[in-house]
């Protein structure tokens, strides 16, 4: 099903997550406009309608529907890259709607940063470095509440738990572990301050990439391939017995180190010599000793948590073959599958909840024809629809893109 033409973010992007109206359909930005694409479900199939032109607003990077407010009214936040403006959406038919914007945010939110409260016209922006609280509301809005977490880490994702009540999690990046920050008090004088969040700290080097709710209070997560971890882990080769010294017949030189060839000034240096065995035979670089591999998870992982007021606790998790960076993640609730995708691969995978507790591996959907995708979002028919992006030729005589953005021909699969 044929979208059309926009300009999208090339990776960490979810366009679907939380851009698709159960009754109006989804809201995407090709690069000139804000667009509204009627959705028609029939069975497990969907169709889309024409695209409906909401405002003209260039480089649209998110974009979230909150809960319905009152009868045929919704808000609707949209990301810009630096500002986050907020409209008050009216009407039943996707042709016939109105728009009023109702709150301005400078403020530069994550990709997948914007987080409506599941039933309350709450919406909290998550930024690298702080967190925005906003309470709409068309009578009485309240002063957004900002929260400064710089002092404690980079916040990475977030979601809410609905559970007995709900609450959100928020992911805080450190050198060596994660903070999970649990927010309890939302009402419509909400006051978010540190002292009414539960952290629990986990010791782990990835960072998370993506999470959504799978159940009343089982969230997924997934992590990236640990590449930081993996190149930091010392030498590859053991050269305890290569540094010996060595006679060279035109100069003398003494090594009993890796930090003694900083010191030889005298001389030219045979590296051959240098790698000499304790024969005396030259010895060639190919034969150095590789040492033991480090005891590091060697893939990008999903893992599925539990949550609750006080806590976090894993229940299982599994690798993500061939993924590097997995910026997409969907669940449906009803038939407790979860379904994860990269913005720069060719495979979505598909898991299924086994028992509550345990994950596994149900299939994978191979896009074609260098498709990669965009937004994926699973419906309660148990199916996947995916907007998948086929990059239009562009000139590569630049050895990297100087831009973040590319034009993509769009659809929905």
């Amino acid at each position: 099903m044929e979208l059309g033409y926009g300009k999208l973010q090339r990776n960490n992007i979810n366009t679907l997550q939380y851009g698709v109206h159960p009754d109006l359909g989804v809201v995407w930005g090709d690069g000139q406009a804000l667009l509204l694409t009627p959705l028609t479900r029939v069975g497990s199939h969907v169709t889309c309608g024409d695209p409906v032109t909401l405002r003209k607003l260039e480089k649209v990077k998110t974009v979230a529907w909150s809960a319905e407010v009152s009868r045929g009214c919704r808000y609707l936040a949209v990301s810009t890259g630096h500002v986050v403006s907020v409209w008050l959406v009216k009407g039943t038919d996707a042709t016939k709607l109105t728009s009023d914007q109702v709150a301005h945010l400078d403020i530069s939110p994550l990709p997948q940063g914007l987080l409506w409260h599941p039933s309350k016209p709450i919406l909290c922006i998550l930024a690298r470095d702080k967190m925005v609280a906003a309470t709409l509301d068309q009578q009485n809005s309240s002063k957004p509440v900002v929260l400064d977490l710089s002092n404690r880490g980079q916040i990475c994702a977030g979601v809410w738990v609905t559970g007995d009540g709900p609450c959100l999690l928020v992911a805080v990046k450190k050198k060596t572990s994660v903070d999970f920050m649990i927010f309890h008090r939302w009402d419509k004088q909400t006051k978010i301050n540190l002292a009414d969040a539960t952290v629990i700290s986990m010791e782990t080097p990835v960072n998370i990439r993506s999470m959504t709710s799978v159940g009343s209070d089982i969230v997924a997560m997934t992590t990236d391939l640990p590449l930081e971890t993996l190149c930091c882990q010392g030498d590859m080769f053991d050269t305890d017995e290569i540094f010996e010294p060595v006679h060279n017949s035109d100069t003398e030189v003494k090594s009993h180190s890796v930090d003694g060839l900083s010191a030889v000034s005298t001389g030219p240096i045979d590296l051959t010599s240098l790698c000499a065995t304790r024969r005396g035979t030259p010895a060639p670089l190919t034969l150095f000793r590789q040492l033991p591999r480090p005891a590091v998870k060697e893939t990008a992982e999903l893992v599925l948590f539990r949550v609750d007021s006080t806590d976090v606790k894993e229940l299982s998790r599994v690798g993500l073959t061939r993924i590097i960076t997995p910026d997409l993640i969907t669940a449906n609730h009803r038939c407790g599958h979860i379904t994860v995708g990269s913005n720069t691969a060719d495979t979505l995978q598909v898991f299924s909840l086994q028992e509550g507790t345990t994950l596994k591996k149900l299939q994978e959907i191979t896009l074609t024809d260098g498709e990669k995708a965009k937004g994926i979002y699973m419906p309660d028919q148990g199916c996947v629809v995916a907007m998948v992006g086929k990059p239009i030729e562009q000139d590569f005589s630049a050895l990297l893109p100087t831009s973040t953005q590319e034009m993509y021909q769009l659809r929905l699969r």
